[in-house]
This record gives structure tokens, sequence and C-alpha cells, in this order.
């Protein structure tokens, strides 16, 4: 949000980040970025950065986790809280990629167990 108010010009404008919160928020800040105002429309890329324990939380077993952005904590037992979980990332991420990929903004998942480099590439690649 605070790059659509600072940049003097169209830009290019890159963001990095987990994106797991609300994805509403950074939907609105990417609008106002591709769609600026006074000829200031910026071209928007998003690097999506992801820990693959982010994506499936079955390998921890029986775990308590502490939203380190909020306030609340789950305790997390068994394949079916596990199951769950995984497919609430996966919605999150498919809904924020379509919704993106629909404002013209370029998308790109890039997990940390990964080649990092080709992922960013993709993102900055012309």
């Amino acid at each position: 949000a605070l790059a659509a108010r600072v940049r003097p010009r169209p830009s290019i404008v890159v963001g990095v980040g987990d994106a797991m919160e609300d994805a509403q928020g950074i939907i609105e800040a990417c609008a106002r970025l591709r769609f600026g105002e006074g000829g200031r429309a910026s071209d928007v890329r998003i690097a999506q950065v992801i820990a693959p324990e982010e994506l499936d939380v079955a390998a921890f077993g029986a775990a308590r986790f502490t939203d380190p952005e909020g306030a609340g904590a789950t305790r997390a037992v068994g394949p079916r809280v596990a199951a769950a979980y995984r497919e609430r990332v996966r919605r999150h991420l498919d809904e924020t990629h379509e919704r993106l990929a629909a404002l013209g903004v370029r998308h790109a998942l890039v997990r940390t167990d990964g080649d990092v480099g080709a992922a960013l590439r993709l993102v900055c690649r012309d």
C-alpha cells in the first residue's frame, strides 16, 4: 500500500512475502498500483515465498500452532486436521493467484525448498 502512495511515475513494483494474510488487502494494494492515478499505473509482480511447512503441517504430528501475525493458537492433532489445513491453504493460494491474474499482476509461488532464483526470474522477466 505504501508503494501506491510514494512512487513518482509508472514503475515496476515487485512485492516479496508469504502473502498468507487476508488476500483482500493485497488485492486492493495491487489494484491501486496497477491502475494508479494520474498516469502512475505500474507493472506489478508478486513473489509469494512459502516454506514447505506452511503448505503441509502433517509432518509435525501433534503440535500447537500460533499465528505470529495474530493472537490465535490452534492445537492440530491427526491427519484430518492436516488435510483440512492443506485444503484451506490451497484454496487461499489459488484464490490469491486468480485474483492477481485478473488484475494483470504477475504472480509466482516461490518455495523455499526449491530453486528460488528460477522462481524469482519467472516473476521478474520481461
